[in-house]
């Protein structure tokens, strides 16, 4: 961001400071970037200019010209242009103008705006009409005609168009070039063109032939070597009884090379000024978008708060009202939130506060608060934790963290209409790699990177189907880059995408390396524990954390069955009745008809006997809903012969 901020800098610098007409002109011909030489040409302020369009400041018999070009450009017939073009100055006056102006175009080659250079030639134009008129006058009175072709100060020469010799040269010729007048009386045309472009002199005099003239810039050679370029304006003549060639010089060599040096140094400066007009686009697109987020639950609180005084409203709508009221302020609250985060980070003013956090609770404290909207959703919420409690404990910002996840479970919930949603942590080479992952929409990979830009979505079409602020992600970045560590994304379209950020790993309690977690229970005693509820089983893993216990997590009856039957070395199910696809009383049958000796404890919250009686010779035993953490040990420890850790 420094290098783009210089560089843009340095081209404002360069930009202000030319000495010849710049300006930046959009798709709708709004010059909406000038320079103080603009401002020269045509007598208004920068402000000024920088509120008009090019028509504003253009002849009348001229307005049909940057159209024109805009349209070919748009359309990719046309990059790069230079035209002779009529202005009115700011007193009403006529100026001539020579402007060079070339489409800037993005990473899609498409347009983005128009960079022009803009030269006042109302004088050489004037010289030229002058010219004309001494040349209708040359006839009558000769020597007039002599005397201002020799005094002109700009270079002047003519020649017969058949041998190209030289047949007359003005003073200011001569001294632009170093010749003697007898030694160009003795030369022609092409020997002060380089070899390179005498080919291209042949075929400009061919157009003139054809009638045809007009102005252009070509290269000359002085008689010491030095190579100039200069701009030509051409007329047809006849001079000593000969048709011959008018020809009037302005060297622009200065002019090339600043505009050649300008060219080269800010040719990436050019780019570094559309990403930041880009960026100005997006804070505009932004703040549109964000007057609408923000309106849209201000005129529900609004709305339905003033509703809430009608005297004849019935209890049910007065309930549905004050929901839509504290549901739309929880909105309201969130994007305001937003906002004064991205605004302290913009500041630099958002720090961080170490402490020790149990990374464990946030996983566990962050599932039951979206469990929920994934279920309305018909969406299966999943949490994998790779430590115990204790093992988890690490030094971090606990709400940055916390704040990172929830924005990205809230964008995985926003994004996927079917299928599943999995969020966790690992331990990856000395950092914790945290993921989310879903079976959403997916991510184009060109998006990859721009969405963590601040006000960016991966698509035009997300905020008109899906809404939002645009900042989640790049407050995210934010976040995890000030706790030391990054974010990136894996996606593909229409296959789901998985977010991922790192911090480092700061222990609380060291862990011994030498033995992962999954080494550390091969030996232990294994319960499986059969629970559709996520939130249900994280409990009960919390519960027996500190047994020798290796717990293993089926989600329906269905899958119980087949992790029984590859796993022989079951020692305790721990079975819920009321699960999906098939009961847990059906899965009991089936695992007691292959294994009667294997104790299944049913979980349940069939508290009566006489419920609790359906299911006698199926069960070992019973544990009551809500389960009790003693009552729990308990039958795990009948069951099972292990000992509590001390």
């Amino acid at each position: 961001m420094e290098n783009i901020n210089l560089d843009k800098e340095l081209f404002k610098l360069a930009f202000e400071n030319a000495n010849i007409g710049m300006c930046l002109v959009d798709l709708s011909s709004n010059l909406f970037k000038v320079n103080a030489e603009m401002s020269n040409i045509f007598g208004y302020t920068i402000q000024e200019l920088e509120k008009m369009t090019v028509n504003d400041i253009t002849h009348p018999d001229y307005k049909e010209v940057s159209p024109k070009f805009i349209k070919q450009a748009t359309n990719n017939e046309l990059n790069h242009s230079v035209f002779e073009k009529h202005y009115i100055h700011k007193n009403g006056n006529e100026i001539i103008c020579i402007v060079t102006s070339s489409a800037v175009k993005n990473d899609f080659n498409e347009t983005q705006f128009f960079i022009s250079h803009v030269q006042d030639i109302t004088t050489q134009k004037q010289a030229e009409f002058e010219f004309k008129l001494a040349k209708e006058k040359a006839e009558e009175n000769e020597k007039k005609y002599k005397l201002l072709y020799d005094c002109n100060p700009m270079p002047m020469s003519i020649f017969d168009t058949k041998t190209l010799n030289f047949l007359s040269v003005n003073e200011a010729f001569i001294d632009k070039y170093g010749y003697t007048r007898e030694e160009f009386l003795n030369m022609t045309v092409l020997e002060i063109r380089p070899d390179t472009e005498k080919e291209k002199l042949k075929q400009s005099v061919n157009m003139i032939d054809k009638g045809i003239t007009n102005a252009g810039i070509f290269v000359h050679k002085k008689k010491n070597g030095e190579i100039i370029q200069v701009e030509i304006i051409r007329d047809e003549i006849i001079f000593d009884n000969k048709n011959a060639k008018l020809v009037l010089i302005n060297d622009v060599t200065d002019k090339i090379k600043a505009e050649y040096a300008l060219s080269k140094t800010n040719c990436e400066l050019i780019l570094a000024l559309e990403k930041a007009e880009e960026s100005d686009r997006l804070k505009t697109a932004f703040l549109q978008n964000m007057s609408h987020e923000i309106r849209t639950p201000l005129n529900a609180i609004s709305g339905f708060s003033g509703m809430l005084n009608k005297p004849e409203l019935s209890e049910e709508k007065r309930k549905s009202f004050v929901s839509i009221i504290q549901n739309s302020s929880k909105q309201l609250i969130s994007i305001v939130s937003d906002i004064l985060t991205i605004s302290a980070l913009e500041t630099k003013q958002e720090k961080h506060n170490i402490d020790k956090v149990c990374i464990n609770s946030i996983i566990v404290d962050l599932l039951a608060i979206f469990k929920q909207q994934a279920q309305n959703q018909n969406i299966s919420l999943y949490a994998k934790q790779q430590f115990s409690d204790k093992q988890s404990e690490i030094y971090t910002d606990k709400t940055k963290i916390t704040q990172i996840l929830t924005n990205l479970l809230t964008n995985a919930l926003k994004f996927t209409h079917e299928g599943f949603i999995e969020f966790g942590y690992i331990l990856s080479d000395s950092v914790f790699e945290f993921y989310v992952k879903d079976s959403g929409i997916g991510i184009k990979s060109e998006f990859h990177e721009k969405i963590f830009e601040r006000f960016r979505q991966a698509d035009k079409s997300i905020n008109k189907l899906y809404g939002g602020t645009g900042l989640g992600l790049a407050i995210s970045k934010a976040f995890a880059e000030l706790l030391g560590g990054k974010i990136w994304v894996q996606s593909e379209l229409e296959k789901g995408s998985t977010f991922y950020f790192t911090i480092p790993y700061k222990p609380v309690n060291e862990i011994d390396k030498t033995t992962t977690p999954t080494k550390q229970n091969e030996n232990f005693r294994t319960v499986l524990v059969a629970e559709d509820e996520e939130y249900n089983f994280l409990f009960i893993e919390e519960l027996l954390i500190d047994l020798d216990l290796k717990l293993i997590h089926a989600k329906d009856g269905r899958e119980t069955v087949e992790i029984f039957k590859a796993n022989p070395k079951i020692d305790l199910i721990l079975m819920d009745i009321k699960m999906p696809i098939m009961t847990g009383h059906e899965a009991a049958k089936i695992i007691k008809e292959l294994n009667p000796d294997l104790p299944i404890v049913a979980q349940s919250a069939y508290a009566l006997e006489h419920e609790r009686a359906k299911f006698d010779g199926i069960f070992d035993d019973y544990l009551t809903k809500p389960i009790n953490e003693n009552d729990l040990k308990q039958m795990v420890m009948k069951y099972i012969d292990i000992q509590k850790k001390e």
